[in-house]
């Protein structure tokens, strides 16, 4: 008997049927995948929060009534007081860090000139604070990290590294930070906004007690509104590559290069710099390269052990450690939250 089914009938079913489909499917190589995201690198003292431990905590009780009402109206902070320890959190922090999630597009790291292990105190704090998924940060470095002190917070780090590298490059990666020194030098200056530092009781390491023009600047803070702002200009600019063009910008158009400005609408937030610098900025940030602030190590304080044998680095070792160790065993109905 004559069979009813043609041979292009046949094959046609034959390629319908669902285990052939699974075995094809299995056996043909998966395209690239082209990245749309944004990876953010934060810096974390006086960029996201403000530490203050046990040498500056009789700034924080000395506080007027009235300063007091404005900071618990207008500032989210954990304070430890067993510890004499306080962190304040940055105004819009939380509501960035929302937006990151909800977007799922723009990826955040953070990157601290202090050890690994406080960068990861820090950002479990951060999410048990703000309610939070755990892995909201893609990694939490520390000074550790820094393989070259010459060109600190380095993030050809980040893009060498096989984790991110095959996502994440200078087409869609920058740092936000509030020194001078580690955005400043040829690898990251393309890629970097230097920010005016939240600094509620001052820039120096040291503190100081706050004022009413202290107090103004940190409550009126609008950092996070203009990242906002210009993530989502650069994402824009994003959807209107295709692929090809994407492909073809990963590893040789940095996401601040002066050529690119205008086109994504960010030229107001350009400053010129020494050395014919260009820099994207946010805020106030004259004080960015004072020698207090930190940042940049010099050549006699470039190894990390060395470092911390001075007086003022032990106080503050000593004072982030106990902060960690507090926040390891502490009981919630012992935080005073706002």
């Amino acid at each position: 008997m004559a069979s009813l089914v043609s041979e292009e009938q046949s094959e046609s079913l034959f390629l319908k049927d669902p285990l052939v489909n699974s075995l094809v499917s299995e056996e043909a190589p998966e395209k690239p995948v082209v990245s749309r995201d944004i990876l953010i690198v934060f810096d974390i003292d006086e960029t996201l929060i403000q530490f203050i431990n046990k040498g500056p905590y009789p700034f924080w009780m000395g506080l007027s009534e009235e300063h007091r009402r404005v900071i618990d109206n207008n500032i989210k902070y954990t304070e430890i007081p067993e510890k004499k320890q306080v962190i304040l959190f940055r105004p819009g922090l939380k509501e960035f860090l929302k937006k990151a999630q909800d977007s799922g597009r723009i990826k955040v790291a953070i990157w601290t000139y202090s050890e690994r292990e406080y960068a990861e105190m820090i950002a479990e704090e951060i999410c048990r604070k703000f309610d939070l998924p755990e892995d909201t940060f893609v990694f939490a470095y520390g000074t550790e990290d820094i393989q070259d002190h010459d060109v600190p917070k380095s993030l050809e780090q980040i893009w060498s590294d096989p984790r991110f590298g095959s996502k994440f490059n200078k087409f869609n990666t920058f740092l936000v930070d509030d020194r001078f020194g580690n955005v400043c030098h040829e690898i990251n200056n393309r890629n970097s906004i230097l920010i005016q530092a939240f600094a509620p009781f001052g820039e120096k390491k040291t503190r100081e007690a706050m004022t009413p023009k202290l107090l103004d600047k940190a409550v009126n803070d609008h950092m996070f509104s203009d990242l906002t702002e210009i993530s989502d200009k650069i994402l824009k600019d994003i959807d209107g590559c295709n692929d090809a063009e994407i492909k073809g910008a990963f590893k040789t158009e940095s996401v601040f290069a002066p050529k690119c400005m205008k086109r994504k609408g960010l030229s107001d937030y350009v400053q010129p710099y020494k050395r014919g610098i260009q820099l994207c900025t946010i805020g106030e940030v004259e004080n960015a390269a004072a020698p207090g602030k930190g940042g940049r190590r010099t050549k006699k304080r470039r190894n990390y052990k060395k470092t911390t044998q001075n007086k003022r680095g032990n106080m503050m070792k000593r004072g982030k450690k106990s902060m960690r160790k507090n926040m390891k065993n502490m009981k919630s109905k012992r935080y005073h939250r706002r």
